[in-house]
């Protein structure tokens, strides 16, 4: 008897609150036995009822009286019954009625209830009557029912003189049917129902099983699901803690709720559920619906713990994936807010004049285009349009809708950079990472960044990163093709503390001393760390003191200052008297990188103190006769220390691990290569790569990635040079590799003769102190250079004979000249080039 909403599963949230409203109405009644709700349960075969109901119960009027077969075949009901019947394996339905009077006339009608439900019996019989007799009058009344071998040939017997008896009803596992007995005579005499004929097995002991979920959710968000049992349900025995979804994440919905149509309508039992849960649906897949608790079918079978795995692809919200970016415009130009979205359906912009304002809503119309869907374009900008902020409102299918973030509209700023460094304060040897933030200006093309600082160093990148030794300032000029700006950022670079943890030391053996550490450098408050922290009795002070001391050790000192600066370790050696004589030798480090130095130490105790001989071998050749030497081993190396104190001799080895540099390399084969410099076309783009996966690198321009893109103007050659350190950050292990690249018009596949003078000389530096350099690009040629000052006057003329292709350096000196500002006017068969320089 499913409740009449299940049929349209989570629609949209109104429409389902009328119909539950409507359902509740038109089952105000509750149900008896006379109602199809509260139908008889089948459980046995025969059923004597001495008596005969009388009236219809609480649900008057369930069979249309105006019909005939094939639809409803009945009178209406006359002192009628209803029993509902759960197949439990396949079969023929047979039934008797024989009446306690044989002059009695009971119709009766059986109607399959798989996809209807009570109240649907009265209009759509057509589709749900299974079998049906109204057969009466004389010689037509008395035992009635279903059998074929009682003379039973179809299916519907209207009133009349028809036949009592109905053909065999094929009805399969699963199926339930309702059957109401009507006394047509209105006598109060009973009457029996017997099914013992049928070869279906229609009442049950097996218990009831989750046989449907309906999977049609709809939207994300949803808090109801529907489903079926195999067989109607007692409602006492239904309750929400029965019930547990489980979502494909594994997430546990807990039921609150769980109704069904004649349950709540007031009757005793029910087929179809609804459940009410939370957390809400908000993810597709496989779900399972599990019963966890026990439920009775109405013959008394209590269920087991199962579940039903279904799946579901739930509607997504509306809902903003991206956008929009603030824009950036000069007056005049077009700005354009973009979204991207799930869910939807329809697009509304909407805009303000400022963040305090009201939204209003956009019409379609210059300024706006593209109101109505995912892209607003705003063209021209104004002026009084910088601060305008937009948003869009994306509706769906799905309720509610959703808002995108607001984007804020710049018309016409000027250009603005500012300039910072993270972190900008360092200690010596640490690095930090410039960044320039621009806005403003000429927004359709991309910023240049030009960052520069004394000494030389230069970079484009936006965020290079620098490791300067000192305190350095970095000026960065932001270009955007009118009008530059610049902007400056400091470096604060903390010098490390200076540890100190004084004279080697002499103590007897078995006793301890006090160690004195000191730091000649950095900002109070300091931090101490000794090692080894196990020979201590207090490792974190300026001055521990060591534990009994049975064998020398080499103690260090690292100090932290109040900058977070680490020093660099300073060793004591403590010498230990008395006892036998040993050595105990180690490596200072024990592990160094190929090129790096070594200090092995002998570390001799007891015997003839201090008369110590010392021989150090690798295999049998002997290295040193010194208590300590510093060693740069090719690989790594077994150091054999032989100690004799004129009595008594002790052997001993101690090993330096060598690890291996990283192999750089940024010349590589298919490159073009002349004397050492790699030529290409002025045009082209280079990369380099510095190799070893996974390694750190710094190249001098700032970029710490592993591959270096470069490329030329494009318009003139050029002469670039590019390191690169490449670090292990297993074993900290460095090494360096160095590009020089021309970029020359000789090195493209066509000729220069289209190439003006101009892009192929260059002068440098400018301003110049002593002398500048002039480079000149492209074929063989004779030049003549000459250098006047600003009245005319002939100061230096020379001339230049290039005999072979590509890029030549010359050299103009300057050297007795006053400072001011000169020209250097140089001429070829291609033409004239006339330059300013400034001598300082």
């Amino acid at each position: 008897m499913k409740f009449p909403v299940l049929k349209i599963l989570f629609a949209k949230s109104f429409v389902l609150l009328a119909l539950v409203v409507s359902v509740v109405s038109s089952y105000a009644q509750v149900p008896t036995v006379q109602d199809c709700l509260g139908a008889i349960p089948v459980c046995t075969y025969q059923y004597v009822q001495p008596l005969s109901f009388q009236g219809t119960g609480n649900y008057p009027n369930e069979i249309n009286p105006s019909q005939t077969c094939p639809r409803s075949c009945m009178d209406g009901e006359k002192n009628s019954v209803w029993y509902v019947i759960s197949v439990k394996t396949s079969g023929l339905l047979r039934f008797v009625i024989t009446p306690v009077s044989s002059s009695d006339d009971y119709d009766w009608a059986v109607f399959n209830m798989n996809t209807m439900e009570c109240s649907d019996i009265y209009n759509n019989a057509i589709f749900m009557q299974a079998s049906c007799n109204a057969a009466g009058g004389g010689g037509y009344q008395g035992t009635t029912g279903i059998s074929s071998t009682n003379g039973g040939t179809k299916h519907c017997n209207g009133g009349g003189p028809t036949n009592k008896w109905n053909a065999d009803l094929p009805v399969n596992a699963g199926d339930t049917y309702v059957l109401c007995v009507s006394n047509w005579t209105q006598t109060q005499s009973g009457y029996t129902l017997d099914f013992s004929a049928s070869t279906a097995d229609i009442f049950d002991d097996v218990p009831a099983t989750i046989s449907n979920v309906e999977t049609n959710i709809g939207c994300s968000g949803a808090t109801e699901l529907s489903f079926g049992f195999n067989e109607n349900i007692r409602c006492l025995s239904v309750a929400p803690s029965d019930f547990l979804l489980v979502g494909p994440d594994g997430t546990e919905h807990i039921v609150g709720s769980v109704n069904g149509a004649g349950c709540q309508a007031g009757g005793e039992q029910e087929k179809f559920f609804t459940i009410g849960f939370y957390p809400p649906m908000y993810e597709s897949g496989q779900y399972e619906l599990r019963l966890v608790g026990s439920v009775t079918d109405l013959c008394g079978n209590n269920s087991n713990i199962h579940g039903k795995y279904f799946t579901v692809e739930l509607d997504p919200l509306p809902a903003i994936l991206s956008g929009p970016e603030d824009q950036m415009v000069p007056i005049g130009g077009a700005a354009v807010f973009q979204v991207e979205a799930i869910g939807d359906t329809s697009f509304r912009w909407q805009y303000r004049q400022n963040s305090t304002a009201f939204w209003q809503y956009l019409s379609e119309g210059s300024p706006y285009t593209g109101t109505n869907t995912n892209t607003l374009t705003v063209s021209p900008a104004i002026f009084e349009m910088g601060q305008y902020q937009f948003r869009c409102v994306v509706s769906g299918d799905c309720p509610p809708s959703s808002q995108s973030p607001a984007a804020t509209l710049f018309v016409g700023d000027a250009l603005a950079a500012s300039a910072s460094a993270s972190p900008g304060e360092i200690c010596v040897g640490q690095s930090a990472l410039l960044q320039v933030n621009a806005f403003g200006g000429n927004v359709q093309q991309p910023y240049t960044y030009a960052w520069s600082a004394p000494g030389g160093w230069t970079s484009t990148l936006q965020n290079p990163l620098v490791e300067p030794t000192t305190t350095t300032t970095y000026t960065v000029l932001v270009n955007d093709g009118y009008n530059p700006v610049s902007s400056q950022v400091t470096v604060v670079v903390n010098p490390l503390p200076v540890a100190n943890a004084g004279d080697d030391l002499t103590i007897n053996h078995g006793t301890f001393i006090q160690l004195q550490g000191s730091t000649v450098s950095g900002l109070p408050p300091y931090s101490y760390a000794w090692q080894p922290s196990d020979s201590l009795w207090n490792p974190n002070i300026q001055s521990p003191t060591t534990r009994k001391l049975h064998t020398p050790n080499q103690f260090s000192l690292v100090v932290t200052d109040g900058n977070g600066c680490v020093s660099q370790p300073d060793y004591i050696i403590v010498n230990v008297t008395g006892g036998a004589l040993a050595a105990h030798p180690i490596a200072t480090p024990n592990a160094i990188c190929l090129g790096d130095t070594s200090l092995i130490t002998a570390l001799p105790s007891g015997g003839n103190f201090p008369t110590y001989f010392y021989s150090w071998k690798i295999g049998d050749t002997e290295i040193s006769t010194e208590a300590s030497l510093n060693v740069s081993p090719q690989s790594t190396t077994t150091y054999s220390l032989t100690v004799f104190d004129a009595f008594n001799t002790v052997e001993r080895d101690v090993v330096v691990l060598v690890n291996p540099l990283p192999v750089v390399n940024l010349i590589k084969p298919e490159f073009i290569v002349q004397d050492g410099v790699i030529t290409i076309c002025v045009f082209d783009t280079i990369v380099l790569d510095a190799g070893n996966p996974g390694a750190e690198y710094l190249w001098s321009n700032g970029s710490s990635q592993r591959e270096l893109m470069t490329l030329a103007s494009g318009i003139s050659f050029d002469y670039r040079e590019y390191w690169v350190r490449v670090t292990n950050p297993l074993t900290a292990c460095r090494n360096y590799d160095t590009a020089f690249i021309a970029f020359t018009f000789s090195a493209c596949s066509y000729g220069t003769d289209e190439i003006p003078l101009s892009g192929l000389v260059k002068i440098f530096p400018n301003p110049a102190k002593d002398f500048v350099n002039i480079s000149i690009d492209g074929p063989s040629d004779d030049f003549e250079v000459q250098l006047t000052d600003l009245s005319g006057r002939l100061l230096v003329e020379k001339h230049i004979k290039k005999s072979v292709s590509g890029i030549t350096n010359h050299s103009l000196s300057l050297h007795g000249f006053a400072s001011g500002t000169y020209f250097i006017r140089i001429t070829s068969p291609k033409g004239v080039v006339v330059s300013k320089i400034v001598k300082t």
